[in-house]
């Protein structure tokens, strides 16, 4: 019986090994993630918000907790600044991503040290870290949609 069970085993190492059709050379990202990971990287954790220029559309829709608000690339990059005011060592990382046609899902996690006024918050020089899912909408290559 041991002895079936190790050529088992041998079977579906081969299978899973020497027998699939894995590519020679790598697959480029979808193009939506590029897209995504650049926005986020340059934006947030540089402070660079011109880089949403190609990837933002005229209006973007956010939906947040059960709320959708429409809001435009300018306010954008206004929300982007006040964050990194409130926390200059803010920085964001790609942890998973998704594409599907045009939605793209992105597990990602970000953390800084509150060191600025928050939305009405005073500094509380305490460091945050969260883990979120984001979602984006892209539609001929412009960003019009976040969860």
């Amino acid at each position: 019986m041991r002895c079936i069970h190790t050529l088992w085993l041998m079977g579906i190492a081969a299978l899973a090994t020497g027998c699939s059709n894995r590519p020679t050379t790598p697959i480029a990202p979808d193009k939506n993630q590029s897209e995504v990971i650049h926005m986020l990287m340059a934006a947030w954790n540089d402070g660079k918000v011109d880089h949403l220029e190609p990837y933002g559309a005229e209006s973007v829709t956010f939906h947040y907790q059960g709320q959708s608000s429409q809001t435009n690339l300018a306010e954008l990059k206004g929300l982007i600044a006040h964050w990194r005011q409130a926390f200059p060592d803010f920085q964001m990382r790609v942890l998973d991503m998704v594409t599907e046609g045009n939605l793209t899902a992105v597990r990602l996690h970000y953390e800084g040290t509150h060191e600025g006024v928050w939305f009405g918050n005073e500094p509380t020089g305490k460091r945050m870290q969260v883990d979120q899912m984001m979602f984006f909408r892209f539609e001929k290559g412009k960003l019009i949609e976040i969860w």
